[in-house]
């Protein structure tokens, strides 16, 4: 959300928690008002979203936990019945500034470079795991996400895919949380995925974690 186009309709953040229909992150009504309640955000104060740039608090000389602000604001965003468009809008219009569908300037750059490497990668990331079977070719970490998640999708367990890419288990997990987010991401932005992750991928949250 920005400033300029996001309207406040009252109630909302305050000090110590939330007024209206979200508290503390979780949505207090039922799924019927949550389809129609429209976003989240408009139950808040919009400088919350801002806390990760310069809000008006801080410009004002306030003293601002950003940490407990950001996390009170993803918060909000996780339980958004328009999350992934308010995503797929802060991509489109290139803003670089708030955090839009639960995600900071920071982690949208993160998330833009990482699904390109996944993407660039695509339907050669099966001939990139033969390559590694077979020949021993490396595996370059902006790769790992897309070839865990493969050989997910192939039924290989965590433990094996660790030891067959020479990869510590942390590596491997890290790996495909990544993955998962980076596809759910995708997703949001109504990308083209690779076949392999069409036909589905073992594990694969529905939605943006």
């Amino acid at each position: 959300m920005s400033r300029s186009s996001v309207r406040h309709h009252g109630g909302g953040y305050q000090e110590g928690g939330y007024q209206g229909g979200y508290q503390g992150g979780d949505y207090l009504g039922g799924e019927a008002e949550r389809a129609t309640v429209g976003p989240a955000c408009r139950f808040v104060d919009p400088e919350l979203f801002f806390a990760c740039g310069r809000s008006a608090a801080a410009e004002a000389g306030q003293v601002v936990d950003n940490g407990a602000r950001v996390a009170a604001a993803k918060g909000v965003c996780r339980c958004c019945p328009v999350r992934e468009a308010c995503l797929r809008q802060a991509v489109v219009d290139g803003e670089s500034d708030g955090i839009w569908g639960g995600f900071t300037p920071m982690e949208r750059q993160v998330l833009r470079r990482q699904s390109g490497a996944l993407l660039a990668l695509g339907e050669g990331a099966a001939r990139l795991v033969e390559g590694i079977m077979s020949a021993g070719v490396p595996l370059a970490e902006r790769d790992r996400p897309a070839v865990v998640l493969l050989l997910l999708h192939q039924g290989w367990t965590e433990r094996e895919i660790a030891a067959a890419l020479r990869l510590p288990d942390a590596a491997v997990r890290s790996a495909r949380t990544t993955g998962w987010r980076v596809l759910a991401y995708c997703r949001a932005l109504g990308l083209a995925l690779p076949s392999w992750v069409a036909r589905g991928v073992r594990g694969l949250p529905s939605e943006l974690g």
